[in-house]
């Protein structure tokens, strides 16, 4: 498909560099094309400032600009406003693939010229969306200024508030993180996307766009302002932030300052910012659907490296392949089909990108697929090892292409090498952009794990299709499992950045084995409807071929397309649920879901053509939906509909609802009304709210339930209250608002009274440790009984001083035996750890400490 563009851009020119001080400006305005947006840039002689407003109310204050170059200030300190240049962009572009056909541009230009002590010239491009603004800094070649090392990057963003925020700590290596959802002041630093909402009602988001050639950026908070924040570059090992040199042009640093969810979900500012398309035909690029040898790995039933249980051996592929092409699936994924896995994840790690295992014929399968009209998409797992990586780069390309493999995923799982560079520094981001190029060149598409953040670049260059970027779907098969909340999250924060490979479609969600074991806490029904809220134009099949049999609801993950003509946000809240709808020709899509709470909401269908009648195939949670016990329950319903009605949609905890709307035909049969299935779901609704969450499921009954408990300090607001303690719930560890009693800085000091003398067999205090949502273990618990209230025994004592790294979350239970001790009081002191350890991405910062249940059990 050739590229269209249609752009009106109106350009006024000023005086470019002055030459006199007589034109020094002091400050720069720039307005979105309503005019209800402006970004304000001004200089006192000393430095450089910008403040943000909307509808002329601060968005955000006073920031400093600037940058640090070659170990000094020369674009920090000194700096005046010298001239500006004015643009205006009205422009409405084709995109080769995506969310919608059309993207428009719309908006207006300050280029501003700026001159330090020195007379050394720096120009400071700034835009105004109606929904964002975005600034980026350009040091042009000019004498005595060749090359340039950037030690630091000044940027700032000094929000008004107390914004409630939706983030992931920051990491130089990593965004497979669950979100964290806190206010503004408990956020010490943060990668981008970072989401916020005002108290206004404003959606804020952070991000950069077009990143070539520079770090990646995160945020750090500054130290004298609990709402400000600076801009901190990945750095190379020496220090440096960015290696380069003149010219030289630093990404575009995004604020989106949108009104309500639909303008921010909506936003398309990223690929605006970024370069027109580069690859003249692109007619071989090609959104799809595919399966893959890969869940079965991570279910452990066979391996990556070669061996009895090796899972890329030609007879399993062709199996694959014979699925994907009775199914009409475009691909399959082989993953472990190469030389060198044996060596994965050690020092010495070295992949082989051209010698194919023992039991892996290549050519064969590349012959057998595309006579079954199936593609296969290649892979190149790096561990890591850039330096051997790149030395086969080339060649393992050329391979492909002549093989004909046109799609290749790309991971990175695995330290950097050469040692100390990180996976989101300069190093790494040249690494990607030339892993995209020379893919272009060899005519293949490309789908990134463990990559940079997307930052737009796939405007220009379309073969670089999709990226991970965040925690997927894996992490529900080896560790405790991403949140219900997760998904309800991605689409405000990490979507916003592009497109996502999360690899939903799991049918098998127990894994064939009990519910407190490894799962996917979701229903089926909202893992259909991740196809349509989590957008990628590479969208997985990621279960095993035999969890589809005999499943109707895999008509729909069949029917649903990955490349679409329009995107409308219905309606949602962040972390809570979501709901969209996408066209594709004369077809609509739906995809609803909600976080672990039940859900009723009414969806009118006024998105619909007017004056057409369409059928809607509608897969929800029915009654047998047990998000906990029987996940893999849905129904499917057909009903008439027209954009004049409205559906009522009820869903399960950690449920879903995906819809096919397809014109009726004028020999169609006739279909139930959609007041049937609105009735039903109110019944079910009902059904829903009675379900227990997980957390119900593990009721204890122990001695202390119902009995009055004191409390010194109060647990933070944002989760349970104390009472939570010895309500005979235990917390479940994936929700964190439920039953869980958070306390940071402070300690937990707890009185229960028993109300009367009793006989004591067991005292049990669970803890929560998820170190990479900061919470730890206690430094230190204490275990003490009374029989009056006044003279306390020491029961238990335990000093946690270990730190040690837990990638995975875990419950602790600190337990104390009584062995028939009579007593009325029972007093608990847990005292939080006051400092993050060194490796900790918050090292030096206070940790989260998280409790329930008290149990006490009985002498009987």
């Amino acid at each position: 498909m050739k590229r269209i563009t249609i752009s009106l851009i109106l350009i006024l020119f000023s005086t470019l560099f002055a030459s006199s001080n007589n034109s020094i400006l002091t400050s720069v305005s720039c307005y979105s094309p309503d005019g209800k947006l402006r970004i304000d840039v001004f200089s006192d002689s000393a430095e450089l400032f910008y403040k943000v407003f909307k509808n002329n109310s601060l968005v955000i204050d006073t920031s400093r600009l600037g940058l640090c170059i070659n170990g000094s200030n020369t674009f920090s300190e000194g700096l005046q406003i010298v001239s500006e240049n004015h643009k205006e962009y009205n422009e409405k572009w084709e995109t080769v693939w995506g969310e919608s056909r059309f993207v428009y541009n719309r908006n207006n230009e300050k280029i501003i010229n700026l001159i330090n002590a020195n007379n050394q010239k720096l120009i400071l491009y700034i835009k105004a969306f109606n929904e964002t603004v975005a600034f980026r800094y350009f040091v042009p070649k000019q004498e005595g200024l060749n090359e340039i090392w950037i030690n630091d990057e000044i940027t700032e963003f000094n929000f008004t508030d107390n914004h409630k925020t939706w983030s992931i700590p920051q990491d130089y290596d990593s965004y497979e993180h669950l979100y964290r959802t806190l206010a503004l002041n408990e956020v010490d630093n943060a990668n981008t996307p970072i989401t916020f909402k005002t108290k206004e009602g404003l959606y804020l988001s952070i991000h950069e766009a077009a990143l070539s050639n520079y770090a990646g950026m995160t945020l750090v908070k500054d130290s004298n302002s609990q709402y400000k924040f600076s801009c901190d570059l990945v750095p190379w090992p020496d220090g440096v932030k960015v290696k380069t040199t003149a010219p030289m042009k630093s990404p575009w640093r995004v604020i989106m300052i949108c009104k309500n969810l639909k303008q921010l979900t909506e936003n398309k500012n990223i690929l605006n910012l970024n370069d027109p398309n580069k690859i003249e035909d692109v007619s071989w690029i090609k959104p799809i659907k595919y399966s893959g040898i890969w869940w079965t790995m991570h279910m452990g039933a066979h391996t990556w490296e070669e061996g009895k249980m090796h899972g890329a051996n030609t007879s399993l592929t062709k199996e694959y392949i014979d699925f994907s092409s009775e199914n009409n699936i475009d691909a399959v994924l082989i993953e472990g089909w190469n030389k060198g896995w044996d060596t994965w994840r050690a020092d010495t790690c070295k992949f082989d990108f051209i010698n194919t295992a023992d039991d892996f014929n290549i050519e064969e399968l590349v012959a057998y697929a595309h006579e079954k009209g199936v593609e296969i998409i290649g892979h190149h797992e790096t561990g890591g090892n850039i330096v051997a990586y790149e030395k086969q780069l080339e060649e393992a390309l050329k391979m492909y292409s002549e093989l004909g493999i046109k799609y290749l995923k790309t991971g990175y799982a695995g330290e950097i090498v050469p040692k100390g560079q990180y996976h989101h520094g300069q190093f790494m981001v040249n690494h990607y952009r030339r892993v995209i190029e020379l893919a272009a060149k060899y005519k293949i598409m490309l789908n990134a794990h463990e990559p940079i953040t997307a930052t737009g670049i796939s405007r220009t260059y379309p073969n670089m299709m999709t990226r991970e970027g965040a925690r997927g779907m894996e992490w529900n098969a080896w560790s405790t499992g991403n949140s219900p909340e997760h998904t309800c999250i991605l689409p405000f924060t990490r979507s916003l950045a592009g497109p996502l490979d999360y690899n939903p479609g799991i049918f098998n969600i127990l894994f064939n084995s009990s519910p407190e074991s490894n799962r996917v806490h979701t229903t089926l029904a909202k893992q259909l409807a991740l196809y349509v809220i989590l957008y990628s134009p590479w969208q997985m099949l990621a279960d095993l071929p035999e969890n589809y049999n005999e499943q109707a609801a895999f008509n729909f993950i069949k029917n649903v397309p990955v490349n679409f003509d329009q995107t409308i946000f219905i309606d949602g809240e962040i972390g809570d649920y979501i709901t969209i709808a996408r066209k594709k020709a004369d077809k609509w899509y739906l995809g609803s879901i909600t976080d672990e709470n039940e859900r009723f909401s009414k969806i009118s269908l006024d998105f619909l053509d007017k004056n057409k009648q369409y059928i809607a195939y509608i897969y929800s949670d029915c009654s047998q939906t047990n998000w906990y016990k029987t996940p893999s329950e849905y129904k499917i319903g057909t009903y008439e509909v027209s954009s004049d009605d409205t559906l009522y949609s009820a869903l399960s905890k950690t449920g879903g609802m995906a819809v096919e709307f397809i014109p009726k035909e004028k020999e169609s049969a006739i279909f139930e009304n959609p007041e049937n299935f609105n009735k039903e779901s109110l019944r079910l609704f009902e059904i829903f709210k009675n379900i227990p969450d997980k957390s119900e499921y593990s009721i204890v009954h122990h001695l202390a339930v119902g009995k009055a408990i004191d409390i010194i300090n109060e647990p933070n607001n944002k989760f349970a209250s104390f009472e939570a303690l010895i309500d005979g719930k235990k917390g479940n560890p994936l929700i964190f608002k439920e039953n869980w009693c958070g306390f940071k800085d402070n300690n937990l000091e707890a009185i229960i009274d028993l109300e009367k003398t009793q006989n004591i067999q067991k005292i049990e205090v669970r803890f929560l440790e998820d170190q990479m949502s900061w919470i730890f273990l206690p430094e230190e618990v204490k275990i003490l009984t009374s029989i009056d209230g006044i003279n306390y025994d020491s029961l238990h004592y335990e000093n946690q001083k270990s730190t040690k790294k837990q990638d995975q979350k875990r419950i602790y239970t600190c337990a104390s035996s009584a062995n028939n001790l009579t007593c009325r009081y029972i007093k608990i002191v847990a005292s939080p750890l006051q400092v993050l350890p060194e490796w900790h991405n918050g090292k030096g910062g206070s940790a989260w400490m998280f409790i329930d249940e008290i149990v006490v059990r009985d002498g009987e």
